[in-house]
């Protein structure tokens, strides 16, 4: 192969590798993330699970907020904590097939929450959300598969989840 080319390739390479990282670092709102409009929200409901090990046994706790509107002081304290940090995509939403399936791996601690957002009477007018270890996965209308995000804030999980356990009912 000519040097030429052999140039012309690896800046090739770098200009698109450059593009990637870019992608992988621009940061999302809340309302990117879901593609909804916040105002447009007419409910939420919310479960915290804690999962570990006490005094030498498993135990597992869960909190939940119900049906939870716009004028409850809980929706603007959930809403306010998810546009306080932005979202960063996963190179796993360039694949050209849906992600059916995700695991937070090694980064799991017992911890997760799930948000359910609604705007509309139908199934086409929702949006869940799921945190646990470093990741929040997205499922909205229109899309098939799911959505991965990195909040930019590690501790989005924590806060949540402390929101959930004090504001909501033990299950």
């Amino acid at each position: 192969m000519r040097r030429g080319t052999k140039k012309c390739i690896l800046l090739l390479l770098a200009i698109l590798l450059l593009c990637l990282l870019a992608w992988r670092l621009t940061p999302h709102t809340f309302e990117e993330i879901t593609a909804s409009d916040q105002n447009a929200i007419t409910s939420l409901a919310g479960a915290a699970t804690f999962l570990g090990v006490r005094y030498g046994r498993a135990y597992t706790e869960s909190y939940a907020l119900q049906n939870v509107l716009p004028e409850d002081t809980a929706f603007e304290g959930i809403l306010m904590l998810l546009n306080s940090t932005r979202y960063q995509e996963d190179f796993r939403n360039l694949l050209p097939w849906p992600i059916e399936a995700v695991s937070a791996g090694r980064a799991f601690d017992g911890r997760s929450v799930s948000l359910m957002l609604v705007w509309g009477p139908s199934e086409d007018e929702c949006c869940s959300l799921s945190l646990s270890g470093r990741q929040i996965v997205v499922s909205r209308p229109h899309h098939d598969g799911f959505l991965i995000y990195h909040p930019e804030d590690p501790k989005l999980l924590n806060w949540l989840a402390i929101y959930l356990a004090n504001n909501g009912e033990k299950g």
